[in-house]
């Protein structure tokens, strides 16, 4: 049983190729910031970046997306902020928004 999707997937009127179909700098960098605020489980992060892959997302950004995304959330910064001063909160998500830029440079330019 399978699942069918459109040709062109459309995300706010805009196709995903143009924003994280390359493997640049941008895409990446444009995938991680996105991953960040999203709630991302690895049971729901696979399916969704397979849909993007298929659709012409980029392999390093999709491993930037799913270090964002998995690595910080908004309902976990919610809880760092209300047990760690300002300055930690922003060097958590700042530690994992390059975490996710380099895991997905690497990957897309070294695998």
């Amino acid at each position: 049983m399978g699942c069918r999707t459109p040709n062109s997937l459309t995300i706010s009127g805009h196709n995903t190729k143009i924003h994280v179909g390359g493997g640049d700098m941008s895409s990446t960098l444009i995938a991680a910031v996105i991953g960040i605020p999203l709630y991302l489980r690895i049971e729901m992060a696979i399916p969704l970046l397979n849909v993007l892959i298929l659709k012409g997302m980029g392999l390093g950004p999709a491993i930037a997306l799913i270090i964002g995304g998995t690595g910080a959330s908004l309902p976990e910064i919610a809880l760092v902020s209300a047990v760690l001063k300002r300055k930690a909160v922003v060097a958590f998500v700042s530690i994992i928004l390059i975490a996710a830029i380099i895991g997905g440079t690497l990957f897309q330019y070294v695998i």
